[in-house]
């Protein structure tokens, strides 16, 4: 009798249906052939998983390549990885709000909560205030709300905000940043696309090793030293993904850095921006 998928009953003849993927597996049965399948099925993920994750690891640039090269089936999609590594990286490093009940806080100019600043506390400046007019300049027409306002709670908010902010502007970061690749790399003729998963994997890849050094340096502050350890994963990751020599990729590393930094400070300073329009 031919067998037909329980889906969208289209002919079956092999594991699985040709026309919507579904498995021929039945997840009902005798217990034991359940638990067995999905069991199968976890084991399955995480071999996908810890495969991608030796090959981000130890072989710099590979999953870029194989990924570009079409050899998709055994590792995680790159999107599907960035998006799980960024949420624990959020969570372990959350933005906490200070508190400011002994200080006298400005935003710019403008001194929250007081009449005149309390000699004996010392100051919480949210942009300095000789610097940074414009910020003054902008929220002049909450200034008289500010001003009897309660500190902390203004804080509160403007970090609050800010948490929720930097997750999207680190997100709008990577297509930015595959922008500048590409013109990094405008001779090499790599597709945009190709680039930013490049970017994806190298920032997954990134924050992974934050997190690593970060917990090292909790246990001993020697092991901060690992950071630098991010100049040579971007060149041996370059050098097999654009195929270049290291004389040429290592002035690009440092140039890279340098304006990954920029960029990403003038998005953190976007960030900021933000928050404070929302307060």
């Amino acid at each position: 009798m031919e067998q037909k998928c329980t889906n969208c009953q289209e002919p079956v003849t092999k594991n699985f249906c040709a026309n919507c993927g579904q498995s021929v597996k039945s997840r009902r049965g005798p217990i034991w052939r359940v638990l067995g399948e999905l069991t199968e099925d976890v084991f399955t993920f995480d071999s996908k998983f810890y495969k991608s994750i030796f090959s981000l690891f130890c072989k710099p640039g590979h999953l870029t390549q194989e990924f570009v090269a079409g050899k998709r089936a055994a590792i995680l999609p790159p999107v599907r990885m960035y998006l799980v590594v960024s949420l624990i990286f959020f969570l372990i490093f959350q933005i906490e709000s200070p508190d400011v009940s002994e200080s006298n806080v400005y935003i710019g100019d403008i001194l929250l909560g007081k009449e005149a600043p309390n000699p004996e506390h010392g100051n919480f400046n949210i942009g300095d205030k000789g610097s940074m007019a414009w910020l003054s300049d902008m929220l002049a027409n909450k200034r008289e709300e500010l001003e009897q306002s309660n500190p902390q709670i203004i804080v509160n908010r403007i970090f609050n905000a800010l948490e929720k902010t930097l997750p999207n502007a680190l997100i709008l970061f990577l297509p930015l940043f595959a922008l500048f690749m590409k013109m990094l790399y405008l001779f090499k003729r790599v597709l945009y696309f190709d680039h930013l998963l490049f970017i994806l994997h190298f920032q997954t890849w990134l924050m992974c090793w934050v997190m690593i050094t970060y917990g090292l340096a909790l246990i001993n502050p020697l092991w901060s030293i690992l950071s630098a350890f991010v100049l040579v994963y971007l060149a041996m990751a370059q050098k097999r993904f654009y195929k270049q020599t290291y004389a040429l990729v290592i002035p690009k590393t440092f140039f890279i850095l340098f304006s990954y930094a920029s960029i990403l400070l003038v998005l953190g300073l976007a960030s900021l921006f933000f928050s404070l329009i929302v307060i």
